[in-house]
């Protein structure tokens, strides 16, 4: 985009975007001019914060953070200075990660409610009709008498 530091949202929508497994190897990728998505934000004068989460991240395989998202992204080899941005990143990530996985389980506990309120509601229908029922059958047995 000609204008990219004119979104405003911009940056938080590639972090979010990066928050997916695998999505680190389309930084990587090149267009059919040979561009990656770094080197058009820097031809079209991206912002120093978006061409850095741009920086294309290597997978490091470590088993003793497997579990945690973020950690495995580290910055290539030969870019020192871009190593606090990049834990920084990191940390933005965990906890954007973190703030939606809460988020989903409030969601989740939310609907369980609204589901528990409903399974309420039908049982206390099925109670109505059952006395309907039963009033219906004693007044059958009384006109029959």
């Amino acid at each position: 985009c000609d204008n990219i530091n004119d979104h405003d949202n911009a940056a938080k929508e590639i972090k979010l975007m990066l928050q997916v497994a695998g999505t680190e190897k389309i930084l990587t990728v090149k267009n059919d001019n040979g561009n990656t998505p770094l080197d058009i934000a820097t031809a079209k004068g991206g912002s120093d914060e978006i061409k850095t989460l741009l920086q294309p991240r290597t997978i490091k395989n470590d088993p003793a953070n497997a579990n945690d998202d973020a950690s495995n992204l580290v910055p290539p080899a030969d870019d020192h200075d871009n190593d606090t941005t990049a834990t920084e990143i990191q940390d933005q990530l965990l906890q954007a990660a973190k703030q939606r996985n809460a988020d989903l389980e409030t969601q989740i506990e939310s609907q369980k409610t609204e589901h528990q309120n409903t399974i309420a509601d039908l049982e206390s229908q099925e109670t109505e009709h059952q006395k309907t029922i039963a009033d219906l059958e004693t007044e059958i047995v009384f006109l029959s008498e």
